[in-house]
């Protein structure tokens, strides 16, 4: 398949799906793509083969959130995104007073679940050894 052959299908396939500005856009993009990897010595078959199929390239244009945003528009989107991105804080271990809330936190966590084993075993020891105990004299005096 030939570029033109490629961009035929692919504005076939987008035609009714999306307006006629971002079709435009798309063909132009695609036509622009493959010109420059064939000005870097690829052969325009192998670019193409790479892109894949015109018809599964529309389907994914066509069901993308905002399929009808012009690239300028999109690129100010992928830019508000990316400027979120940063203000995104990750809580890391990078000063002292947090690797002292980890450390604090953790010898909480085992404090309560040793607390936690201690208080089950103070409830259940004093049922449990006259139990054992009884047990083990009853299999003792039926074996004699």
């Amino acid at each position: 398949m030939n570029h033109n052959k490629f961009l035929s299908s692919l504005r076939e396939a987008l035609e009714g799906n999306m307006s006629e500005q971002a079709i435009k856009e798309n063909i132009q993009y695609y036509k622009t793509y493959i010109e420059e990897e064939v000005k870097k010595g690829r052969a325009e078959k192998e670019v193409i083969e790479e892109l894949g199929d015109p018809w599964i390239i529309a389907k994914t244009l066509i069901e993308s959130p905002g399929c009808e945003q012009t690239y300028e528009s999109a690129n100010d989107t992928v830019t508000q995104y990316e400027t979120q991105e940063r203000k995104m804080h990750i809580f890391g271990l990078d000063t002292w007073w947090k690797k002292l809330l980890l450390i604090v936190s953790i010898v909480g966590i085992i404090f309560f679940v040793v607390t936690l084993v201690v208080g089950i075993a103070r409830i259940i020891l004093p049922i449990l050894i006259p139990f054992l105990a009884i047990m083990f004299l009853i299999k003792f005096f039926r074996d004699k």
